[in-house]
């Protein structure tokens, strides 16, 4: 067993996860020349961090090739005659992890297997929030479980990569609120123009504007992200409308009226205190979302609208399910634009004080706050 220890971040698992999107392709990497230390080199150079240093007493990466990691938080069913590519676990802030496998069979039958050892393990699948308008577009590559807890989730992606042989990536975190929670909460605050309407098998979306026009031909579902019509969902409006507040340090955000004054009272008590707090983003227009969807997901059809938020780096909500589309979160600055960090001042300040004013921070992004911490 050989293992590269380098410090990383949670931003590591852009390249990670981009792994998964590009199963759904065919792709050829030939690599060419060194040898076995300079590979070594090159791994730990990869996933080295590429914007946050590592949190204080953190451990380093373990990467294990070949075999399973020694430090899996739980037991992975692995098919038996999986071929172990190798993986990593506990991949600080939010506790993920990734294994790589290759497998004999179909992908639904590697599927079928994850569900069923997965389910007598106690774990669930997680609730997905699924368009309320409209075909509902099947995802038949992709699986994602909930621990029996409720604080983990897991997402299984399973992809053909030669005959006979599917490539397995499994990848977890501790589960972002909402992921493992069956409440209408999960649509994000989207209203249904028509009712949800199942495909008929074998039929594949392909666009429209009037619900989703069809195709028995197995044809694409819009995966070259721009030829197929955006699903259509409405926002709810900001309650109150949109306001501004001064962050008074210089600089403004823009949010729902409703929170307006708890947040400008927050950002006074901030600077009564030396603490420069202002925003990255308040109320986000839902055609800046498809744009983050789009830089942070991948920028297939699957990957803005369709793909799980916990696979984009960083996590990004579905368009029209953000909090930020109600002006009802912010991702705060600090010291003139600076990152929010656990430890630093600005983050110490919210974590004291933000819930007296209405907000909550969602786990995994220390900059991210809003009125139900998700």
């Amino acid at each position: 067993m050989s293992r590269w220890p380098k410090f990383v971040c949670f931003t590591l698992l852009a390249l990670i996860v981009s792994a998964a999107a590009a199963l759904a392709q065919e792709t050829t990497v030939e690599v060419v020349g060194g040898d076995e230390d300079t590979l070594r080199r090159l791994l730990a150079r990869v996933v080295a961090p590429l914007y946050f240093a590592p949190a204080p007493g953190s451990e380093p990466l373990r990467i294990t090739v070949g075999a399973l990691p020694d430090d899996l938080p739980f037991a992975v069913p692995v098919p038996q005659d999986a071929e172990i590519l190798g993986g990593m676990a506990n991949i600080s802030p939010v506790g993920a992890g990734q294994l790589y496998l290759n497998a004999g069979g179909a992908s639904e039958d590697v599927l079928a297997f994850f569900a069923e050892a997965l389910e007598a393990d106690g774990w669930y699948p997680a609730p997905v929030a699924q368009p309320t308008s409209g075909f509902i577009p099947t995802q038949p590559e992709t699986q994602t479980y909930c621990s029996a807890d409720g604080q983990t989730v897991m997402t299984i992606t399973a992809q053909a990569s030669g005959e006979a042989t599917t490539a397995i990536n499994l990848y977890w975190q501790e589960a972002y609120p909402g992921a493992c929670e069956d409440s209408p909460a999960m649509q994000g605050g989207v209203n249904p123009v028509i009712p949800g309407l199942r495909l008929p098998p074998g039929v594949q979306m392909t666009g429209g504007s009037s619900g989703g026009s069809t195709s028995s031909s197995g044809g694409s579902s819009g995966s070259s992200g721009g030829s197929s019509t955006p699903p259509r969902s409405v926002v709810q409006p900001a309650p109150g409308g949109l306001a501004t507040v001064t962050c008074p340090y210089g600089g403004s955000i823009t949010v729902a009226g409703s929170i307006a004054g708890n947040v400008q009272a927050l950002l006074n008590h901030a600077a009564a205190e030396g603490v420069s707090l202002c925003a990255s983003s308040g109320w986000r227009d839902p055609q800046k979302q498809i744009a983050l969807r789009r830089q942070n997901c991948g920028t297939s059809y699957y990957a803005i609208y369709e793909m799980s938020p916990s696979l984009c780096n960083p996590p990004t909500a579905r368009p029209g399910t953000s909090m930020h589309e109600r002006g009802l979160a912010i991702d705060f600055s600090c010291n003139g634009g600076g990152a929010i960090r656990r430890g630093n001042s600005c983050w110490n300040f919210l974590a004291a004080h933000a819930s007296s004013y209405g907000l909550y921070n969602l786990p995994s992004e220390p900059w991210h706050w809003s009125t139900t911490g998700r």
